[in-house]
Parts: structure tokens; sequence; C-alpha cells
């Protein structure tokens, strides 16, 4: 993007008017471009009819716009950086006119348009609602590989499935927290234990979460003295549970321990709708 002073020409009945625009934004090799109405009447200028034909100072018309299908009104300009010496505005129009020849592929138009399908692409040009949406015909409609991962579909995960015979063969785990507001006793977070037969919850509260490690070992053992059998533990993929203090512990009593993938919080959903 450029910023600075533009001459800009118009021809109208043969005749060449030269604009000069100060401290402008523009962008170099764009054919389209905003022009405020706003700042040419605050400069002495004027314009009349449907189709906005614009007056100078001196009175004299310009140029003349057309009404496009999209409620706009185009008009015709050259330009060129005002600093350029020896500036030639048919110079400047011939340059433009072969930008506006330039065609670009399907695939580029693809992006240009956030993406939009090829389906809407054509019905733009087909019904002629963007102007400068110049396509080369030539061109293929390739695969977008941004589409095809955005729409990328996760199969929703079995909720029939079969659950242990025994209560406390298998308890699902996760950890809650952090709570904004601490609670009277000072806790912080919870520690959530399903079992996986029954869905009986017990629930455990924490100061901080290296406080479950032990509260689970607590929690087994007392399955344990009570006469049941704890052969597995499904958790997520979190540090307060996958650590060598805990996994060597249930390891060692042989019991098995079931992460859920990465990024799969729904794997381990008996907790996560408790919760």
């Amino acid at each position: 993007m450029g910023h600075g002073d533009v001459d800009i020409y118009t021809m109208i009945d043969g005749e060449t008017f030269t604009i000069h625009l100060h401290d402008v934004l523009y962008v170099p090799g764009n054919w389209n471009n905003l022009f405020s109405l706003r700042r040419w009447l605050a400069k002495g200028g004027d314009f009349s009819g449907q189709d906005l034909a614009l007056v100078s100072k001196m009175g004299k018309l310009i140029t003349k716009g057309t009404l496009t299908p999209n409620n706009l009104i185009k008009l015709h300009f050259h330009y060129t950086k005002s600093d350029t010496k020896n500036a030639n505005p048919y110079k400047a129009k011939t340059s433009n006119l072969t930008g506006q020849q330039r065609l670009k592929p399907w695939n580029v138009w693809h992006h240009r348009f956030g993406h939009i399908s090829y389906s809407s692409l054509r019905k733009l040009f087909d019904r002629k609602l963007v102007t400068g949406f110049n396509v080369d015909h030539d061109t293929l409609f390739t695969d977008c590989a941004a589409c095809t991962e955005a729409k990328q579909l996760v199969i929703p995960f079995n909720k029939g499935m079969e659950h242990e015979s025994e209560p406390g063969e298998l308890t699902h785990v996760n950890v809650w927290g952090k709570y904004s507001v601490s609670s009277i006793n000072s806790f912080q977070y919870y520690l959530l234990m399903v079992d996986d037969a029954s869905h009986y919850v017990t629930v455990e509260f924490l100061k901080s979460k290296d406080q479950a490690v032990q509260k689970l070992k607590n929690y087994f053992t007392h399955l344990k003295v009570q006469g049941e059998t704890p052969k597995a533990m499904c958790i997520n993929r979190r540090h307060e549970f996958v650590n060598d203090l805990l996994l060597d512990w249930l390891y060692l009593k042989g019991m098995e321990v079931h992460m859920t993938a990465p990024y799969s919080p729904s794997q381990n959903g008996v907790t996560e709708r408790m919760n």
C-alpha cells in the first residue's frame, strides 16, 4: 500500500483532465479503488445526476459514471504518482488496461473470496456480481487442502458400549479446576472418580493438583479393603495422572491404565458429562 500524492486522469469528449490528490492511501497496480465524494465536495468539487457526473471547481464536466448491478457507481480514472516527472496520462491508461486483462485461475479466486465453493464462484461470475472478476477458464477446479481439513468430521464415540460386569473393576478419573474463587476450606480443585459398572460417584476436594496422586491411592486401597478388585483406571493425558509416582504404584498393584488419545476428552466422556 502506498501513501502520498497521486495524480488521476479522466477523459471526456476528447479532453483530458488532471485531478491532484494530496495525502491519500492507494494500492500501486490496483485498478479498483474507492473515491470519497465527501472529500471531493470539501475541496470545492460537485456532482450531479443518478450516474454521478463529476463537476470541477470551474463547473466543467470531467467524467461520468455508470451504475453497476451491485448498486455501485463505476468511474474510470487512470493514475500515476504526482512526483513522477513528465507523467503521461495516456501511458498510465495503457498500463491500467493491461492489468484489467490479467486473468487469474479459479483456485486463486477461491482463496481471495474466503474459500467459498466453486459453485458460488461460478454464480458470481455468471451473474456479473463482481467488478474485475477475471477468470482463466482453461484452469481446473483444484482441490483445496485447507477446505478438506476444515470439513473433516469425527465419528461419535459409541454410547452403547458394554460396562464391566463387576463394580470396582474400572474407574473413570478426572480433575476439574482451577476454581476462580476458593471454597471456605481453600479448595480450588476436585478429583472425580466414577465407577464404570454402577456409575457410583466419588468426589475428593483438592487444594492443589499434586494431591490427586495420594487421593487415588487412598481410593483404590479402600476398594481393595472393601472386597472389590480394582483392575483398571481410565484417565486423560494430564500430568497429575501421567507421572512415575502414580503409574509405578498402579503397575505394582497389577492395574491397567487406559489413556485417552490426545485432544480426545470424549473418550473419557463418563467423567466429562459428570463434570
